[in-house]
């Protein structure tokens, strides 16, 4: 489940002159947009307006071949910016509702470089680099467009934010004490610390890619 931060980390160190690394046999596949089918329409009517309405809310984890395809298809359609691969450990979330399918979230490994995130922590260069593992980043966070329910992403972030540490300490054996997210009007509430704006073309320090 490391490997692909272990590979990030040999690039890294190869750039550095500390290592030297041969040539990829393979072009990078990276860079090509992969495409899903935009999904069906969720349902053939309107989702409920309170919370309330839509409660059994469940977490399911995005574990089956079914599920990981849904998930991907939802952030590719609906998402912002679309779908991209994580790096490193992951954990992917579809939210359900007595209504159907309202939202999707995923985490990934935190990036490497995010000086107002390491500001507001305390972290000089040799502690973020034994310690940015405690730290998780909310990849994506998608509530389906048709869904405008008050309150329904605060209430999201919330339950996700208690059962994640397990999740990842559990099935992914790592550690969770911080969890850092995008830049959003619906993730901002009052339990929030507005750390900084990530550059992301310095976030992992990828030659030529964001």
């Amino acid at each position: 489940k490391k490997d692909m931060s272990a590979r990030v980390a040999l690039l890294r160190m190869d750039r550095d002159g500390l290592v030297t690394l041969p040539k990829p046999l393979h072009g990078n596949g990276n860079g090509l947009i992969t495409r899903y089918a935009k999904p069906i329409a969720e349902l053939p009517f309107a989702y409920p307006e309170s919370l309330d309405d839509l409660c059994p809310i469940k977490f399911a984890i995005a574990n089956t071949k079914a599920q990981k395809q849904r998930w991907r298809n939802l952030i590719a359609s609906y998402h912002y910016l679309g779908y991209t691969t994580f790096a490193g450990a992951k954990g992917r979330y579809l939210i359900e509702s007595s209504s159907g399918t309202i939202a999707a979230i995923g985490f990934a490994a935190s990036p490497w470089s995010c000086a107002p995130r390491d500001n507001y922590i305390g972290w000089d260069k040799a502690t973020r680099e034994t310690r940015l593992h405690l730290v998780v980043g909310n990849a994506r966070f998608l509530i389906l467009p048709q869904v405008r329910v008050v309150n329904l992403a605060s209430y999201i972030l919330s339950r996700v934010a208690r059962r994640l540490p397990w999740r990842l300490a559990t099935r992914l054996r790592v550690p969770t004490c911080t969890l850092g997210d995008l830049r959003g009007v619906c993730q901002v509430h009052r339990s929030e610390l507005q750390g900084g704006e990530l550059d992301p073309c310095r976030a992992n320090q990828r030659s030529g890619q964001t």
